[in-house]
């Protein structure tokens, strides 16, 4: 079937060929236990290798390492490495730390991976524990790799000063190369640009520009978009990022740090004052974003006050629906859907 398609397609530089796009999704029969699932994989990716050649089909195959597959067979290996490109996708990671953070570690350690368990292994948020699954093929593979990343498909709408979130992706795009990483696929929403477009700005210049510091990085960003009002706008940014909330919705802190508390009432503090700034009148949509975000903050501090989500339920239920509201007027930068989505699940899972 590949062999088939990859002919009638010699318009293909590279074909994808997937195995098990999800998490507790292998057979757990006793013949497939006794090997990993990455053995299996790569024998089909060796078929697949033998049938091109035989064709004389030049067309490079991608293959995915995820969940499961992150960890590399040592009974099975590929033939021809040539033929293929590792793509690494790591969506268990924390985007509340960048690639760069671990660098050092990364360089100066053994891949030691947990224990393998079918369908039910834990795979830990820590960038670095993530990131040894890919050393650790590494020592499979030496072929073409690329990073297939997660960073604008949930954590925009955690990471809600977008800040941060732009740091990591900036400092990750510009370290791939570190981490024997030659190019970057980003699965992210076409619409993520509330309030603005700072973090797939960041997403673009991190993968040309290697030496340009966060801090360059967004001076430059705020001057150009917001002009003689960038200083202004930009201390509020940064003011509005917050570490421990991204943590919090990332379920990777709980309600009862006592941290969060304190940096829940310091962004409400942020927000009352922010919305008193008269230079906001110029950019409607950034008054609309406080003004949610600060609605988001004062549920949050409910919550932690010890409110049941009976208490909080209408304004949960006027809280998303508002932010709906927003996407009718701000369409082109809004995925209501997935936000909805998103503080959904994170209520029902957390809360």
């Amino acid at each position: 079937m590949v062999k088939d398609y990859a002919k009638a397609h010699p318009e293909l530089d590279v074909l994808h060929v997937w195995l098990a796009d999800d998490f507790n999704n292998f057979c757990e029969c006793e013949v497939c236990q006794k090997e990993l699932p990455s053995y299996h994989y790569v024998d089909i990716l060796n078929q697949i290798d033998e049938a091109l050649t035989i064709a004389q089909i030049p067309t490079k195959i991608m293959f995915l390492i995820y969940y499961e597959l992150l960890y590399p067979s040592d009974q099975k290996r590929l033939l021809n490495e040539d033929r293929f490109i590792l793509m690494y996708a790591p969506i268990t990671r924390t985007y509340t730390a960048s690639m760069k953070d671990v660098l050092k570690s990364y360089q100066s350690q053994n891949p030691v991976l947990p224990e393998f368990k079918i369908n039910q292994t834990v795979f830990k948020p820590n960038v670095l524990d993530n990131l040894m699954f890919l050393k650790s093929w590494q020592t499979h593979f030496k072929g073409d790799s690329v990073l297939f990343d997660y960073h604008l498909m949930w954590d925009g709408f955690k990471e809600l000063s977008h800040m941060g979130l732009s740091k990591v992706i900036l400092e990750d795009t510009q370290v791939l190369k570190d981490f024997g990483l030659n190019g970057f696929i980003s699965c992210h929403l076409q619409r993520t640009f509330f309030p603005t477009s700072i973090a797939t700005h960041a997403l673009s210049k991190g993968l040309f520009e290697h030496e340009l510091s966060f801090d360059s990085f967004k001076d430059e960003y705020f001057e150009k978009v917001y002009g003689n009002d960038s200083k202004t706008v930009q201390v509020i940014f940064e003011s509005l990022e917050s570490k421990l909330v991204h943590q919090y919705i990332r379920s990777e802190i709980n309600l009862k740090d006592p941290h969060l508390t304190i940096e829940l009432n310091r962004l409400d503090n942020v927000l009352s004052s922010a919305l008193s700034i008269s230079v906001l009148n110029n950019y409607p949509i950034l008054i609309d974003y406080f003004r949610f975000y600060q609605d988001w903050i004062l549920i949050l501090k409910n919550k932690n006050n010890g409110d049941s989500i009976e208490s909080l339920k209408n304004r949960l239920d006027s809280f998303l629906k508002a932010y709906i509201d927003l996407e009718d007027k701000y369409s082109e930068s809004i995925d209501g859907f997935y936000m909805v989505h998103i503080f959904k699940e994170f209520i029902e899972k957390v809360w």
